[in-house]
């Protein structure tokens, strides 16, 4: 998987629902023969294929082709339910935690 620095809007991105749905967003990565969940948290439409901006649970950010994110998507698909259970409260957490923080700079 590339590692790459790339433009991405700087809007409020909800998880990728396009074209090439990725199943929420969900995906994975293989470091050292340990799974290491991530969540789609930008996108950035290209004509070569889109780019994508996912944020490991372990704290590891990459960009990753839309080739390489429908890959990690599939290898999410098959962590143990217990794991991605985990991994979808530490989602909805660090969620709300943004969302208070989005409010609490609101004039």
């Amino acid at each position: 998987m590339s590692s790459s620095s790339f433009a991405f809007p700087l809007a409020p991105v909800q998880r990728y629902f396009g074209p090439a749905t990725l199943d929420g967003g969900k995906t994975a990565k293989l470091k050292k023969r340990k799974a290491y969940l991530a969540v789609i948290t930008r996108w950035l439409p290209a004509e070569d294929g889109d780019l994508f901006h996912a944020v490991h649970d372990d704290g590891d950010e990459e960009d990753l082709e839309e080739h390489e994110a429908r890959k990690s998507g599939a290898l999410y698909n098959r962590q143990p339910e217990a794991q991605r259970k985990k991994h979808e409260i530490l989602c909805a957490k660090r969620e709300k935690q943004l969302k208070a923080e989005a409010k609490a700079r609101l004039p």
